[in-house]
C-alpha cells in the first residue's frame, strides 16, 4: 500500500494494457495512514471484525460488519454477477493457492451473517449455501484445467471461456456479460489455475526428487 509498485507491475502482466483502463493511476498510501493488522488480533475499528481467507491471493482479508451482520468476502467467495447466477471462482495468476482457498471456505463454515458482499458485484444472501458452491466450483475448475494439462487440451480454455459467458447469461443480459468478462477473461482466470497447477506439480517433482537422493 506504501509502494503500490510491485502489486502494479504484477498486475499490468494479467491485464496488459487494460490495466491503466480498469483502474487509473494507482497511488501510494501514506505510511501514516496505515495501520497493520495481523490474524487473531482485533482490528482497531470498533464493530468490525478480519478474517484472514487467503486463496485468491495470500494476502486477501475479509470483514465483518458485526452492527449489521453483513460479511464483506471480497474475492473469497467467488464472482457472482446477478441474483441466482452461479458462482464463478476468481483464479487469475500469480497468486492462487488453491488448498489456503479451500481451508479458508472450510473456517468460513463457522461465520454466519446475515448477508454477505461481494467485489464483484453486490450484496447477496445464502452464505452457508455459497461456501458450498464455491468449494465445488473451485474443486471442479481445478480438476477440469489438470486433466486439460494432462491431456495436452489446449482448446479447452476457449470452451470453457465460452461455457462461463452463456451459463451466466441466462440471469444478466449478455452484452452485460460479456462486458465483464471481455476485461476480466474467464480464460485468465483458466492461466491462474494452470500457472498454480504447474508450480505444484513443479514443486511435487522437486521433492521425489529431494527423497530419491
Amino acid at each position: 500500500m506504501a509502494d503500490p509498485e510491485r502489486l502494479v507491475a504484477s498486475t499490468r502482466r494479467t491485464f496488459g494494457e487494460a490495466h491503466d483502463r480498469l483502474w487509473g493511476e494507482v497511488m501510494p498510501v501514506s505510511v501514516d495512514r496505515i495501520r497493520p493488522w495481523e490474524p487473531e488480533r482485533p482490528l482497531p475499528v470498533p464493530g468490525v471484525r478480519a478474517f484472514a481467507t487467503p486463496g485468491h491471493t495470500a494476502h486477501h482479508v475479509s470483514y465483518l460488519c458485526e452492527a449489521d451482520g453483513t460479511f464483506v468476502a471480497g474475492d473469497a467467495l467467488g464472482v457472482i454477477l446477478a441474483p441466482g447466477a452461479p458462482t464463478h471462482p476468481p483464479t487469475p495468476p500469480p497468486s492462487v493457492d488453491v488448498p489456503a482457498w479451500l481451508d479458508t471456505l472450510h473456517d468460513l463454515e463457522s461465520v454466519d451473517p446475515e448477508a454477505f458482499g461481494v467485489s464483484h458485484f453486490g450484496i447477496h444472501n445464502g452464505f452457508a449455501g455459497r461456501v458450498v458452491e464455491m468449494r465445488e466450483r473451485l474443486s471442479a475448475f481445478r480438476d477440469r484445467v489438470e486433466a486439460a494439462l494432462a491431456s495436452g487440451n489446449d482448446g479447452d480454455r476457449d470452451v470453457y471461456e465460452r461455457e462461463v459467458r452463456e451459463e451466466i447469461s441466462a440471469f444478466r443480459p449478455r452484452d452485460e456479460v460479456d462486458g465483464y468478462f471481455d476485461a476480466f477473461k474467464a480464460a485468465g482466470d483458466w492461466d491462474g489455475m494452470r500457472l498454480y497447477l504447474e508450480r505444484a506439480n513443479r514443486a511435487e517433482e522437486g521433492s521425489s526428487a529431494k527423497s530419491a537422493d
